[in-house]
């Protein structure tokens, strides 16, 4: 059950309501409240891991593949250091040729190497994906869910919603209790994606840790 039609027809069959009882629109706004708090329950999903690989063209700076970079690999000399990118500018700033970096920063939605790669270097970048916006996908969408599970939980959080708008108020907590119950077991389950890069916050550096959530681009 990962589609949004899917999520109606068993609200509405499990509520006996037809469509005039409960719109599309109010269950699609409920189902993509529930996927939201899904996606934002951790600070990285397994599921969303990504690694994609481009090559230099000479440039300095270049389009970030991934939502968040956790590390980029140069592919014959190994990892680059994550640099503060004022620090960087400023240690750089007399290079006027092209070479091999020795370290990258991420700024202004650009991947910033430094110093700058001659061209025909490749690199291999690591990091989390965005998750599609179910919004988005029109008549096939699916929901771009961390696991199997998490549709059941999804449900549950559509069923609270529905029960609330039903002035039903004692069975909407129990399926928000269900969804919480779920959410947490499942948060607690799914393991973080062991990484030794550090992140580079006011000039200190420090590896990533639980309490660093990620932000999505349609919250």
């Amino acid at each position: 059950m990962t589609t949004p039609q899917d999520v109606r027809a068993y609200v509405r069959s499990y509520l006996d309501l037809e469509v005039d009882d409960l719109s599309d629109a109010l269950i699609d706004t409920w189902s993509f409240e529930g996927f939201r708090r899904i996606i934002r329950a951790r600070q990285a999903w397994p599921a969303y891991e990504a690694t994609t690989s481009f090559t230099t063209d000479g440039a300095t700076d270049y389009a970030i593949p991934h939502r968040e970079v956790r590390a980029v690999f140069d592919n014959e000399y190994g990892p680059l250091m994550m640099e503060d990118f004022s620090t960087a500018q400023r240690r750089y700033r007399a290079w006027t040729g092209g070479g091999r970096p020795r370290g990258y920063s991420v700024w202004a939605n650009r991947l910033h190497l430094w110093p700058a790669a001659v061209a025909g270097r490749t690199y291999i970048v690591s990091g989390y994906r965005t998750p599609i916006d179910p919004r988005t996908g029109g008549a096939g969408a699916t929901f771009d869910l961390p696991h199997e599970d998490a549709a059941d939980i999804l449900v549950s959080w559509v069923m609270h919603k529905a029960y609330l708008q039903q002035d039903e108020p004692e069975l909407a907590q129990l399926h928000k209790a269900e969804f919480d119950e779920g959410l947490a077991i499942l948060s607690k389950d799914e393991t973080d994606a062991p990484t030794g890069v550090p992140v580079v916050l006011n000039g200190a550096r420090r590896t990533p840790g639980l309490g660093d959530r990620l932000a999505f681009p349609f919250e």
